[in-house]
């Protein structure tokens, strides 16, 4: 990743985080892991299962995006 991409994605991550952090996030964040996280992605058709498997993915991604420390990532950026 390029130093201005990283620079963004860092800042992403912070602003990630800042929004599941509040009374309001938490519930949204358990919200999105009790019907997308937790509920099996198996459906009806191959389409709705894939469908269903994309959607789980990315709330998991989300959900570790918004919850693992940071401090690693900014030590890289800032060459430490």
């Amino acid at each position: 990743m390029s130093n201005k991409s990283t620079d963004k994605y860092l800042k992403f991550r912070k602003a990630l985080q800042k929004l599941f952090k509040g009374t309001d996030g938490k519930e949204v964040m358990e919200f999105l892991n009790e019907h997308y996280v937790e509920i099996p992605a198996i459906d009806q058709t191959p389409e709705l299962t894939y469908y269903r498997l994309g959607q789980k993915e990315f709330v998991q991604s989300l959900i570790k995006d918004a919850t693992t420390d940071l401090t690693e990532l900014e030590n890289l950026t800032k060459g430490g």
